[in-house]
């Protein structure tokens, strides 16, 4: 089930849960809800991270951490400045979490990890709009990079892992960059990536492993060059 949570802010232990699977059988029903077994989840506007399934949002100077399956509430102090009310707060592929002071449109980032622990730091990213009321969200789809051999190969693929700071910050990789693709590119000579530039990059990017000599019928040895980046 692909899972909406909703939650009323301040002083509710309870986060609602809705259905938004469209093959669902329950589809954009009410699903249940997840009951904090002490305290209460209190930020106006949470978001849930693929990192470590979690759900975070801040209220006053507080990391509300949540788990979705058992209820827990796990609380981090910060160092934002108080008086802040953070209606609009969303999450990356990369483990950072961002809020919107709705009074006054600063957009803070922290990066939580996998593993959140002791005083979370908070630093000023952006400005942006303010009011009363506000909200935001983002896509935490991680760029992916797929295979072009012929379709009856199946589908391939590999989501890029960003740890080292977003697209391009891969720590190991083949090839003088990073390219990534939407769908994938089949093609009966597995050239589909190399004749269709795609993703970000205005050229493609096959130079990973190249062959010293031409591949011939019956040949036991290849020779080839492998070119790859580690930062």
């Amino acid at each position: 089930m692909v899972k909406w949570y909703m939650a009323k802010g301040v002083s509710d232990a309870n986060l609602m849960i809705l259905d938004i699977d469209p093959s669902s059988p329950t589809y954009m029903r009410y699903a249940g809800k997840v009951t904090a077994p002490s305290g209460s989840f209190d930020p106006w506007d949470f978001a849930w991270s693929e990192c470590d399934q979690m759900i975070y949002g801040v209220s006053g100077t507080q990391v509300y951490q949540m788990n979705p399956v058992t209820g827990v509430i796990t609380k981090f102090p910060t160092t934002l400045p108080g008086g802040g009310s953070y209606g609009a707060q969303f999450m990356d592929y990369n483990c950072n979490l961002y809020i919107s002071n709705s009074g006054n449109g600063d957009v803070y980032k922290a990066s939580l990890g996998s593993s959140p622990s002791g005083t979370i730091t908070f630093t000023l990213f952006s400005g942006g709009p303010f009011g009363n009321y506000n909200d935001a969200t983002i896509s935490p789809v991680k760029p992916t990079d797929y295979g072009d051999a012929p379709a009856s190969y199946g589908l391939v693929y590999h989501k890029f892992n960003c740890a080292g700071g977003g697209l391009g910050g891969e720590i190991l990789y083949l090839g003088s960059k990073i390219d990534y693709e939407s769908a994938p590119l089949y093609s009966s000579d597995a050239k589909g990536d190399d004749n269709k530039n795609t993703g970000s990059n205005t050229t493609t990017d096959e130079d990973g492993l190249v062959f010293l000599i031409p591949i011939l019928a019956l040949q036991w040895h290849r020779y080839f060059q492998c070119n790859n980046n580690y930062s």
